[in-house]
């Protein structure tokens, strides 16, 4: 027995060699296709298409193959959306391995999310991969990363996180001396003090990347030429943009040119005949162009501008369907949207006085009743519904009885409250109307509603509950107007609540946030409404912006007391 033990045991040591050394080889074969992945990916694919059908022994072996593999087809153009091989590297270079492999191994884990549409999966992995980016001795993957990363936060319009990101990028490839991505980095950058309306650091970025033009590849140069007709179009520069406009149509091949700008431009030149004419190689090019906004908004000012009224109205017709637009000036406004929405902000914050204020007050106080009795209502109804079904759970019944009573109770006091300030603050328009017209109307909107709500619960007619309801739930629905409207309410009402939270650095977005928590809802309560993509992060981001650290107060209690501060100064 003892000799077949050792015998046993021999074979097994001796097959461990071979397998070892046939792990060995296998690495050193995958090394070497990492060093030309990056220059020849198409051959680098088919390379470890080959090791693959020869079967990859060892789990170091098999993850450096899942990392190879990944890169060699995200350079191939080829858009992984299953995330069951890259795991098998993100699973081994967690513990083992460099920092750059952690890196790439989720990045490429980013990318299979991004090419699957989830975002936020995406960003996670990202931001994963960025505790490594200073240690990686691979600078080009820290690079794409924080481009990665610029990517996803322009499409969330968290245009700080643009510029932070973009900014990392550029210096990483302007050290590395790689033109063409640092091209792309300063382009983002761009398109950032464009957005933001910062033309003169815009053109700027445009000069350094004229001197980078004879190492831009196609793409980019196109990209270069937008921004600068754009640049000139905001700037109402018309001259330059004319010149720039014929330079870009002789620059490019037609399948290379964005037509629907093109249109743009030259509807912004006046040349109305030739916008038509761009919009219809447009049609020829582009089959999708039907369901695109953008052609009909071009296509209907185009038929405007020639006066032919009718066609022009079609288009337009189409643009309000494929938009779900319902009001004319989304259509003649639409690219002044931000500059008028600052305008009114400033005009509002000018033209309040101490009544305006004193309304503004009772707004606030009305909204955040309204709210809670809208959650209340609904509460009370799911807790109605369960009780029906648990009946026969005879145990339950009394509990479920007494926590509706406890409900009712509180909707009731909710209820008598809000009856009260509605009655307060019908005298108080009719003794001290405000000077402004826009806050009389949007206090006769919300007095009319709660007067329909109080004849429903009065009368009990379920006709007029149902309209009273339906107003109820469009107003709480529309969340970006709900939000808008509250954090304008508190700019009227509290600026130094508002500028507070603005010196912080705080956005728009999470002064709204703030200003949820300043009428009574609780975190939980923000994000089920907000259903924004990054609201499990902007508590924290918040916090950290106050000075309120992990163990200090509720960041809830925290805006009340500065709300209640504010108050007491006014």
């Amino acid at each position: 027995m003892k000799r077949y033990i050792i015998a046993a045991i021999t074979i097994l040591a001796f097959a461990a060699i071979l397998v070892s050394c046939t792990d060995r080889k296998v690495i050193r074969q995958l090394d070497d296709v990492g060093s030309y992945i990056n220059e020849h990916p198409d051959s680098a694919l088919s390379v470890l298409d080959s090791l693959s059908t020869a079967g990859i022994q060892g789990r170091e072996a098999n993850a450096k193959f899942a990392l190879l593999y990944s890169i060699a087809l995200d350079k191939s153009y080829i858009d992984a959306t299953d995330d069951s091989l890259i795991n098998i590297a993100v699973d081994w270079y967690r513990k083992h391995g460099t920092a750059g492999e952690r890196l790439k191994s989720y990045y490429y884990q980013g990318r299979v999310y991004q090419n699957s549409g989830d975002n936020e999966a995406a960003m996670g992995s990202f931001v994963r991969a960025e505790a490594y980016a200073g240690q990686s001795d691979d600078k080009t993957a820290a690079g794409l990363l924080y481009l990665a990363m610029s990517n996803i936060s322009m499409d969330i319009f968290d245009m700080d996180k643009v510029l932070e990101y973009s900014s990392d990028a550029e210096k990483i490839f302007k050290e590395t001396e790689d033109t063409a991505r640092y091209s792309s980095s300063l382009l983002k950058v761009c398109t950032y003090y464009s957005i933001q309306e910062d033309y003169e650091k815009a053109s700027d970025i445009l000069d350094t990347l004229a001197a980078l033009w004879d190492n831009m590849d196609m793409q980019n140069r196109n990209s270069y030429f937008q921004m600068k007709l754009d640049l000139f179009k905001e700037t109402g520069n018309l001259d330059s943009l004319s010149s720039g406009l014929e330079e870009y149509i002789d620059t490019f091949p037609i399948e290379e040119i964005n037509l629907l700008s093109i249109s743009e431009y030259f509807l912004a030149l006046g040349e109305a005949d030739k916008a038509l004419s761009a919009l219809q190689r447009h049609e020829n090019i582009d089959s999708t162009y039907k369901t695109d906004p953008l052609y009909y908004k071009y296509l209907s000012e185009a038929y405007d501008s020639l006066g032919i009224v009718e066609r022009s109205l079609e288009a337009y017709k189409e643009y309000a369907y494929l938009t779900d637009s319902v009001s004319m000036v989304i259509f003649n406004q639409d690219t002044k949207y931000l500059r008028d929405k600052h305008e009114n902000e400033l005009r509002l914050t000018q033209t309040r006085n101490s009544r305006t204020i004193a309304v503004l007050v009772g707004i606030i106080i009305m909204m955040s009743a309204v709210f809670t009795v809208y959650l209340l209502r609904k509460g009370i109804r799911k807790r109605e519904e369960e009780r029906q079904i648990a009946e026969a759970r005879s145990r339950a019944l009394a509990d479920e009885k007494a926590r509706l009573e406890r409900e009712m109770t509180r909707y009731k006091e909710n209820y008598a409250r809000l009856e009260q300030e509605r009655d307060e603050l019908s005298e108080m328009l009719s003794s001290n109307p405000p000077a402004d017209r826009q806050c009389m109307r949007v206090l006769n909107d919300r007095l009319e509603l709660l007067n329909r709500f109080f004849a429903a619960a009065i009368s009990g007619n379920e006709e007029t509950d149902r309209i009273a309801s339906h107003e109820l739930d469009r107003l709480v629905a529309d969340r970006d107007m709900f939000l808008y409207t509250t954090r304008m309410t508190f700019a009227a009402a509290h600026p130094d609540f508002i500028s507070y939270l603005e010196l912080k650095g705080l956005t728009e977005h999470e002064i709204e946030y703030c200003c949820l928590y300043a009428i009574g809802l609780k975190g939980k309560e923000i994000g089920q409404y907000i259903k924004r993509a990054c609201h499990y992060n902007e508590s924290s981001d918040i916090r950290a912006k106050l000075g309120l650290g992990k163990h200090d107060t509720n960041l809830s209690n925290y805006l009340r007391d500065l709300l209640a501060q504010d108050l007491a100064v006014h």
